[in-house]
């Protein structure tokens, strides 16, 4: 799977996670006080570009940020991710590209195509997770993906193992 680049600090555990929740505001994939979710990056590079968040003549710019240190995990996730890196999906749910991938849904009112997306997802019980394309790394001219993971979704066989320096812990 990959890494998540956000301010952490040493000693880190999964009861440690609940502060990485994007439930408590709007993001992406969820309004704001929906599903506990957590954002992964496919690798260190692509969770970085993402948190950073500054685009500068089409390529990201290197900025000064807080100490930060990288985490892992790999997702077990057998067919219970909706991959919207895929045009046929994005098709078949009567959505485009453009869309689901808009780097500008932050300023659209809400629910945005991709929350509504979000929602649908979770709500259908059937996806644990949503693959999609980081639209940071895309304006570099890159195709890397990002996984959106819905910590309540994560039961039988689908989990998360969070590697903390050696240490694994999984989600359930």
């Amino acid at each position: 799977m990959g890494g998540l680049l956000t301010p952490l600090k040493k000693g880190l555990s999964i009861k440690d996670l609940e502060f990485l929740y994007a439930s408590r505001r709007r993001n992406r994939f969820t309004l704001a006080g929906g599903p506990h979710t957590i954002y992964f990056g496919e690798d260190e590079d692509v969770g970085s570009a993402e948190v950073k968040r500054v685009a500068l003549l089409g390529a990201f710019a290197k900025v000064k940020s807080p100490p930060a240190v990288v985490f892992w995990a790999t997702a077990h996730l057998p067919d219970a991710v909706l991959d919207l890196t895929d045009p046929a999906v994005i098709a078949a749910l009567g959505a485009t590209d453009a869309e689901l991938h808009d780097p500008d849904w932050r300023r659209r009112r809400p629910p945005s195509a991709s929350e509504l997306v979000g929602q649908f997802a979770f709500a259908s019980k059937r996806f644990a997770a949503i693959k999609y394309w980081s639209v940071r790394e895309r304006i570099a001219g890159r195709k890397r993906f990002c996984l959106c993971i819905f910590k309540d979704r994560m039961k039988g066989p689908l989990k998360v193992d969070f590697d903390f320096e050696g240490k694994i812990e999984s989600w359930p």
